[in-house]
């Protein structure tokens, strides 16, 4: 316990929160010492402030609240005018101020708290100072909120690996990457990332047997919420078919746009496995449809009109990133699959016979599996 207990133990007198203080410090209840001085101290005019300062010091001492250290040695100095009791409080003031620092530690955007490591990369001489660094480093080993203003003793320091300067009576600045406060994978990601991906569609269903699979290019937005991922994305699907007399179509019209969201699983580094889950609204062409085309059409039963479907989609992506690092370029493939129910878009022109004809449909119900296998860039 600090020697200022011993020095000033005669001087204690007269309240409950003295009193109390007192013996919460013999019994090393430092916090609860200080809940006494601090409502001892509510009271601006309290005759007991100097011995209230005296315990607090020694209580925000052991507890490594240098902070309140300074200020309330400080103001017992000043209380204490004139004699050996000034002289003491200013110089154990002027002593703290003279080997303690600070370090203002800023995290990720996407980081509210994270536990510190707290290493000097020299020897502590001091011994108390060596101790009450402990208990400070022993704190933060949990986490932390962010930005945190750490009191250290004056020299060079380690704050979870990254190397800092503290200087006596200054705050150094120190912003910790996200490799540096734990993060792993693009829960870090602290600026959204684009993935650019090429591939390959089916669709299933009743409605589209006749439709060719078809090359994908899709876009995705993705940023972090905290450890979980959300993103947005579009896909371009042109779309061939072949019609039941054999005749080859081409529509480049069909797409879909999406919402998900996710994680990411890092595996042994660099990998990392990405499972989400969203929702897809898609717009398709070529679906089948019985002819409704009226008069002057003849030997055509079947139409291959636009339609729309919305429904849940499941994705599967694995990637590899540089040392798992969340702004390095990633490369990986991604499977996706959903399950669409929509209906006809209602009606239009379509080209029969090499003729121009309206049709007409009812609203009928559309079902459709979609299955995605693409690789993608992520920048």
């Amino acid at each position: 316990m600090s020697a200022f207990l011993v020095l000033f133990g005669t001087a204690y007198a007269g309240s409950v929160h003295v009193e109390q203080a007192r013996i919460f410090l013999r019994q090393r209840y430092y916090a609860e010492a200080m809940v006494e001085v601090e409502a001892g101290l509510a009271d601006p005019a309290t005759p007991d402030a100097l011995d209230l300062y005296t315990l607090g010091v020694d209580a925000a001492w052991e507890l490594g609240e240098i902070d309140r250290v300074l200020t309330w040695s400080q103001q017992a100095a000043d209380l204490a005018l004139g004699g050996d009791t000034h002289d003491a409080w200013q110089g154990r003031h002027d002593m703290v101020a003279a080997t303690w620092g600070w370090v203002l530690v800023r995290g990720p955007r996407s980081t509210p708290a994270a536990p510190l490591r707290l290493e000097p990369t020299a020897p502590l001489l001091d011994p108390e100072q060596k101790r009450i660094a402990r208990v400070i480093a022993g704190r933060t080993h949990d986490p932390v909120l962010l930005p945190a203003r750490i009191p250290l003793p004056a020299g060079s320091w380690l704050v979870n690996g990254e190397v800092v300067s503290v200087e006596p009576g200054q705050a150094a600045s120190l912003t910790l990457s996200p490799d540096e406060v734990g993060l792993v994978g693009l829960g870090a990601l602290q600026a959204l990332r684009f993935d650019l991906s090429f591939g390959v569609q089916l669709l299933e269903g009743a409605r589209v047997s006749h439709l060719v699979p078809t090359g994908v290019l899709a876009l995705d937005v993705t940023g972090s919420i905290g450890p979980l991922l959300a993103g947005a994305g579009a896909t371009w699907a042109p779309q061939p078919y072949v019609s039941d007399q054999g005749h080859r179509y081409f529509s480049p019209y069909a797409g879909s746009v999406n919402l998900h969201f996710g994680g990411e699983l890092p595996v042994g580094g660099a990998l990392a496995i990405r499972p989400a889950v969203g929702v897809e609204g898609a717009m398709l062409e070529g679906l089948e449809l019985a002819c409704g085309c009226g008069p002057g059409v003849t030997g055509r039963t079947t139409l291959y009109v636009p339609g729309w479907a919305v429904g849940p989609m499941l994705e599967l992506g694995v990637e590899w990133r540089k040392a798992g690092r969340p702004a390095a370029p990633a490369i990986g493939v991604r499977l996706e699959g959903g399950l669409l129910s929509g209906e006809y878009v209602g009606g239009g022109t379509a080209e029969v016979d090499g003729a121009q004809v309206d049709w007409t449909s009812p609203r009928t119900p559309v079902t459709v599996g979609s299955i995605r296998l693409g690789a993608y860039l992520g920048l």
